[in-house]
């Protein structure tokens, strides 16, 4: 519970920042504008990749909850538990009080809706074949979710990006419009092919820190699927960014104080 209530502060406290009219106009807030939707992204990403790791290590999962940031993964055997205490409480209506998640609030109502009968076993039978019926339905909805907050912080994202006043454009140089992200500029949707010198896997903020260590490091290209981080010894100054890679898995991140070697 208290991973799900962090979340909810993190997704709730980065989407006031984006939508906060107040100071639109200031750099300022544009900048904050592009650091929260940067870490929304990655929050929402992290989220969901440890949800779908959760999964693999359970047998026949059911995925509930009332939306992404309240989704608990049930394995078969411990639903059946859960609702065997729900159906041994003097009130199915009282169970758990104020203690309910709502993940449990969802199957309570389940059990409240089920045909009544004398045994406890025939309603739980019966709200376990509708949760495993609705199961895969559930699943991808979920991720649907998941996919639509992400590429909603993405589009917040690019649009910060654009409104934080860009310099002058030059030809030569696909940073000059480029606004900085923890002393990185970020191209979207782009990579250097060819110049990987070490690829980790980290999340995002390690994969950065990982190159201001090392001082033979200038870009960094993230692949956002699997935190693959490659890190490489050169600039879009000094060779060829691609743009067209297939479904867009990379963003690339180049260190400002080093793009001139």
């Amino acid at each position: 519970m208290k991973r799900t209530f962090c979340l909810v502060l993190a997704i709730c406290s980065l989407f006031a920042t984006l939508s906060d009219p107040a100071t639109a106009q200031s750099d300022t807030t544009a900048q904050s504008r592009v650091d929260a939707a940067h870490a929304l992204e990655h929050i929402l990403i992290q989220e969901r990749d440890r949800l779908l790791a959760q999964e693999a290590s359970i047998i026949d999962p059911i995925w509930i909850g009332a939306d992404i940031d309240t989704i608990q993964i049930y394995s078969t055997a411990q639903l059946r538990d859960v609702l065997r205490t729900i159906a041994g409480a003097p009130s199915i209506a009282r169970y758990g009080g104020n203690r309910l998640t709502p993940s449990a609030e969802l199957i309570v109502s389940m059990m409240q809706n089920t045909a009544p009968s004398d045994r406890p076993d025939q309603i739980i039978d019966a709200v376990m074949a509708t949760l495993h019926e609705q199961a895969p339905m559930q699943r991808a909805a979920f991720l649907l979710r998941f996919d639509s907050a992400i590429a909603q912080a993405r589009s917040e994202f690019e649009q910060a990006l654009v409104e934080l006043n860009p310099i002058v454009d030059d030809p030569n140089n696909p940073y000059d419009t480029l606004a900085e992200v923890e002393g990185f500029v970020m191209i979207p949707d782009a990579g250097i092919p060819g110049h990987n010198v070490q690829n980790p896997v980290l999340p995002l903020p390690q994969c950065l820190a990982r190159c201001r260590e090392l001082s033979w490091c200038i870009t960094v290209d993230f692949q956002r699927g699997n935190n693959t981080c490659y890190l490489q010894d050169v600039s879009g100054l000094r060779a060829d960014i691609r743009y067209d890679y297939g479904g867009n898995p990379y963003d690339h991140y180049a260190l400002v104080e080093r793009l001139e070697r």
